[in-house]
Parts: C-alpha cells; sequence; structure tokens
C-alpha cells in the first residue's frame, strides 16, 4: 500500500545527518568474536584451494610472467624523497628524517628490503593477502635511544587472523597458537603496526584481499587439461599402432594366466606390442588365405593442442601483465614486448603498482617508525617511498605522444621532466642556455625591425621620386 505524502514527509523529517566521522555500514563476513570486531581468518575463496595454488606457483607460464612484472616494479629498488621543496623552511629537517630512515630502516636489514617487498608482490597475486612480521631493535643513534629496523619476515597466511571493527578497519593481529591473550576478550591481540599486511586488491574493504590469481584460473585449468591430452596424444600417437589381420585358430601356446592356450589374435599382440608403443590390435578372419600386418596412421599432429595451450598461456600474461608478450625471445632468453603500444600498457600496470607498493610501504612501514621515533606532529616531514615514476624504456615513447599532439613545452617544465623520466641533465645550465636563446633570438628580432624599417623607408623615398 502506498504511504501518503503527509507520512512521506514527516518521514524525511526525522532523517538525521551522518556525522562525518562515523560509519553506519558494517562489513558482513567474519566470525563475530564481540558486538564491536570481527576476526577474519584467512581461507582460499571458493574457486580456489591450496592445491590450485601450488600448482599455479609451478606453471611455468604464470610464473615467468609474474616474475618479470615482480621485477619490474621494483627494478629501481626503494628510494626515499623528501615531502617537501628545496624552497621551503623545513626541507634541511625532511633531509634529516630522510637520512635517518634511509640508514635505519631501508638500508639496515641484512637482506634487501626491496627483495622482501617483491616476494610479498608475489604472494598477494596467489593469495589475496601476505602478511608480515616487523621486527625492530633498540639502536644508540648520537646519545638516544631510537628504534630501528632489524628484518621483515613474511609469514604464512594461515599463521594469523586479522582483527577488525565492523566496518573491517583493523584493530589488530591474532596469532595462532599463541599463549599471550587480552584479558577483556580473552583472544591475542597484538598492534598492527607490528605487521604488513600486503592486498593489491580488496572486496567490500576486506583486508583478506583478492587473488589476482582468480582471473585466469580457467586458463590455467584449460591448459593443464590440454597438457594431459597432449601428453596421452603422444603416448599413444607419435608411434603408430599396429594391427594384424590372421585367422583366429588355437596356436597350442598355453596362457600364463587363463589355463588354456593362446589364440592367434591373442599371440600376435602378444608379440607385436612389445615392438610398438604398446598399442597393438588383432582383428580375427575366416578368410586362410589373407594375413596382414599394418600401422595405424594418424591423421593429426595434435597442432589442435599446440594452439589451445599457446591462447591460454596469452590469457595468462594478460592478467598478469595487462598487456601480451611475443612468443619470441632475445638471444639471452629474455622475453620481448611486441609493440610500442603495448609496452605502454604494460607500463602503466608497472606503475599502478609501483603507486600501490609505495602507499603499503609509507603507510604500514615508514609511519610506524617515523611516530614512534619522532611524534605524530611531525608527520608532515615524514619521508616517503619512492619505486620511480616512469619506466626507463618509455620515456621516449611518451615524447612521441606528447610531440604527435602539438604541445609545446615551456622552459619552466624541463626540470620536472627530468625528474619524471629520469633523465640525466645537460652539462650547462638549460636556464642559462634558454636565457642565451632568448637573448639572441631578441637581437634577431630587433635586428629584422631596423631591416625592415630601413627598407619601408627606402621604398617611401623611391616612391616620392
Amino acid at each position: 500500500m502506498a504511504i501518503p505524502k503527509r507520512k512521506i514527509a514527516t518521514a524525511v523529517k526525522e532523517v538525521q545527518r551522518k556525522s562525518p566521522s562515523q560509519e553506519y555500514i558494517s562489513a558482513s563476513g567474519g566470525f563475530q568474536q564481540t558486538n564491536d570486531q570481527l576476526v577474519l581468518h584467512w581461507n582460499t575463496h571458493r574457486e580456489l584451494n591450496l592445491e590450485l595454488i601450488r600448482r599455479a606457483k609451478r606453471d611455468y607460464e604464470l610464473k615467468s610472467s609474474l616474475q618479470f612484472k615482480a621485477d619490474t616494479v621494483f627494478s629501481e629498488g626503494i628510494k626515499l624523497k623528501n615531502p617537501l621543496q628545496e624552497d621551503d623552511e623545513n626541507f634541511e629537517q625532511g633531509e634529516t628524517y630522510k637520512a635517518y630512515f634511509e640508514k635505519y630502516v631501508i638500508n639496515k636489514p641484512s637482506k634487501p628490503l626491496a627483495n622482501t617487498f617483491k616476494q610479498l608482490y608475489i604472494e598477494t597475486f596467489y593469495h589475496g593477502l601476505k602478511p608480515a612480521e616487523i621486527v625492530g631493535e633498540f639502536t644508540n643513534i648520537d646519545g638516544r635511544e631510537m628504534i630501528t629496523l632489524k628484518h621483515v619476515n613474511i609469514k604464512a597466511n594461515g599463521s594469523i587472523s586479522i582483527v577488525t571493527d565492523r566496518y573491517h578497519n583493523v584493530l589488530g593481529i591474532v596469532p595462532k597458537n599463541s599463549f599471550y591473550t587480552n584479558n577483556n576478550t580473552g583472544t591475542t591481540i597484538l598492534r598492527k603496526e607490528d605487521f604488513i599486511l600486503c592486498t593489491l586488491e580488496q572486496e567490500d574493504n576486506n583486508p583478506l584481499g583478492v587473488p589476482r590469481l582468480l582471473a585466469c584460473m580457467d586458463s590455467l585449468c584449460d591448459k593443464w587439461l590440454t597438457l594431459e591430452q597432449r601428453r596421452l596424444f603422444r603416448q599413444t600417437c607419435a608411434v603408430p599402432s599396429v594391427f594384424v589381420i590372421i585367422k583366429n585358430v588355437d596356436t597350442g601356446i598355453p596362457h600364463p594366466s587363463a589355463g588354456r592356450n593362446y589364440t592367434a589374435t591373442e599371440y600376435a599382440v602378444e608379440m607385436l606390442k612389445d615392438r610398438t608403443n604398446n598399442s597393438a590390435f588383432a582383428f580375427p578372419t575366416d578368410d586362410t588365405k589373407t594375413t596382414s600386418v599394418e600401422q595405424m596412421e594418424v591423421s593429426s599432429n595434435g597442432e589442435v593442442f599446440e594452439v589451445s595451450i599457446a591462447d591460454n598461456n596469452a590469457a595468462i600474461r594478460k592478467v598478469v601483465l595487462l598487456s601480451e608478450l611475443t612468443g619470441s625471445q632475445s638471444k639471452d632468453g629474455s622475453r620481448m614486448m611486441a609493440d610500442s603500444q603495448t609496452k605502454q600498457v604494460f607500463n602503466r600496470g608497472v606503475m599502478a603498482d609501483r603507486l600501490l607498493m609505495e602507499g603499503l610501504i609509507n603507510e604500514q612501514l615508514i609511519k610506524p617508525f617515523f611516530i614512534v621515533n619522532f611524534g605524530e606532529e611531525n608527520l608532515d616531514l615524514m619521508p616517503l617511498a619512492d619505486l620511480g615514476k616512469m619506466l626507463q624504456d618509455g620515456w621516449a615513447e611518451e615524447i612521441d605522444a606528447l610531440q604527435s599532439l602539438g604541445l609545446e613545452l615551456h622552459y619552466s617544465q624541463f626540470e620536472q621532466l627530468y625528474q619524471q623520466y629520469r633523465l640525466p641533465k645537460p652539462a650547462d645550465s638549460w636556464q642559462d642556455k634558454y636565457e642565451m636563446e632568448v637573448e639572441a633570438k631578441a637581437v634577431s628580432l630587433d635586428t629584422q625591425k631596423k631591416n625592415n624599417e630601413q627598407i619601408g623607408k627606402e621604398k617611401a623615398i623611391t616612391k616620392q621620386v
């Protein structure tokens, strides 16, 4: 039944304004621990199980493509940048913080930190989430005791559970089989600041993440089935089967298990299968004059399997790389990109994942160390992770694209271009060169103007005469 207009108007008036600092819509899923907390246990998605994940990790096409992508994302390592410009009065203080993090966080672990995050990146593709535990240590720096990074240890997904509020905001970590307990809940809850929870994609803000592996599982399963069929094809068809047409009579040779004599056809198969691919047939005939041995020819050489495998490999590469790679290889065995457009798509995917990993490093590694050592009030001076803003092999195509649009660059943009594309700066200052060019152009224009004026005067005199 329709609600009267008067009642609708009354209902609208009673609607409360949402507080900007409060969430109202609770997340679904998880185990309800209290009225305010959820405990999320990592598990595989319905489409996946641990055996499928293990097999996917052994797939040559997926493994090589993912390794190629990860190597590219972290090709420049983890650098730090000052969040302030040089003309800022606090720039030097920002440089001090930057130097501390370079020495005592980024470069301090014996295992390169870039390698650890690269492994997290790879594992997250398969699992959706990959946890790691941050281990620090007290270090005396200039007479002050500070916390520095000792190492980051990657953990198995099943070793932890994640405590969130009802809106899926992470509150802490629950270790499996731990003796430490929270007095209020009876559950061990460790600080989230002591862990890295690496996720590349999420659904409904769920910190467990979504495995990118899901996008290529259909192609993987189809390829694995095709590989098995190709193996059977090669076993049975690589060496032609043999068949014999023979009059089926009792040969008088005792059968080893049947307690009777071999027939002619049985004896023929027994003799032939050891000389073939273990596939031999005998067909009895009543014609005493007909006895023949022939090969069974296969019309196909299995190219349908190769096409199917190639198509599935291409689909897998597109999931991982967002673009296609050529099947050819360079002399050193490395893969080659198909064309300039393909490169552009691949580079965009790399840059997107670099930004994701930069944000993760900033929020889950640098920020906790900065707050505990320098205070939350100084966060605007916190150094930021930098994995690189442009691939070295992509800048030329970018410049060509700009030129194709007919865009002209102002000299004031040169500095930014050098930084963005990581190009070496010219030996001479571009400012000085630009000023010289401007001055020369001005002199040339002035000279041309004077010449034109002189020509005009001469023409006027000639006209008067």
